[in-house]
């Protein structure tokens, strides 16, 4: 029972960041209406927009759910990374970024842990923003494009951590190792998270759900 405690322990903080999710959200929805207005080929419906926010906001709320929480940042979570891909799935690649980016903009406010403005981008811009290439094999809908787009997701996260974590974290690693060596093992977290997002995603219930949602999108 303790284990499971703590498991859901952070959400004793999840009331002030409440606030803060909703304002980041707001803050996204008026920076994509301004590129929908200049880019008439990335304007974004209500709906978009409706179901872009309810995806960051469950994904938010779901990275609450620790199994572990890694030392110099990076948890496995309860599928916190699903409703970013699922929506890149659903409504395409250049989308997905942008909701990739407001997530990893939430993941600052939550569990931040910077030394250098480049990995920070690399921790919170360019690996959340990499969950949008789970949409890169949307157009074949099926089980198996969806594997390989979140796969290709999970791996370049794992890669712009790995990069981080070997650039600006490399004095962690025990004596004599190698720095890449020592990022790679700590951040294989992503492979848990993933394989938790795909085990998740594959169910009959959930696929079913994500195929009829992206039969109504078609190809938009």
């Amino acid at each position: 029972m303790e284990w499971l405690k703590g498991i859901f322990e952070s959400f004793k903080d999840l009331r002030t960041d409440v606030i803060i999710v909703l304002a980041v959200l707001v803050l996204a929805a008026a920076i994509v209406l301004v590129m929908a207005g200049k880019k008439k080929k990335q304007n974004w419906t209500t709906q978009q927009l409706s179901v872009g926010a309810l995806c960051i906001a469950s994904a938010f709320v779901l990275s609450y759910i620790r199994v572990w929480h890694m030392p110099q940042g990076g948890s496995i979570t309860l599928a916190s990374m699903l409703p970013i891909m699922v929506f890149a799935y659903l409504y395409g690649l250049p989308k997905g970024l942008i909701v990739g980016l407001a997530y990893g903009a939430l993941q600052m406010f939550q569990d931040l842990f910077a030394v250098h403005w480049l990995q920070v981008t690399l921790d919170y811009g360019v690996a959340f923003m990499a969950l949008a290439l789970a949409g890169v094999f949307r157009k074949k809908v099926s089980r198996g494009s969806l594997l390989a787009g979140m796969t290709l997701a999970g791996l370049t996260r794992f890669a712009a951590h790995t990069v981080s974590g070997a650039v600006f974290f490399g004095e962690y690693a025990p004596v004599g190792q190698n720095v890449w060596l020592y990022s790679m093992g700590y951040n294989s977290f992503v492979f848990i998270d993933l394989a938790i997002c795909i085990v998740i995603a594959m169910l009959p219930p959930v696929y079913d759900f994500i195929k009829r949602q992206r039969a109504l999108v078609g190809g938009k």
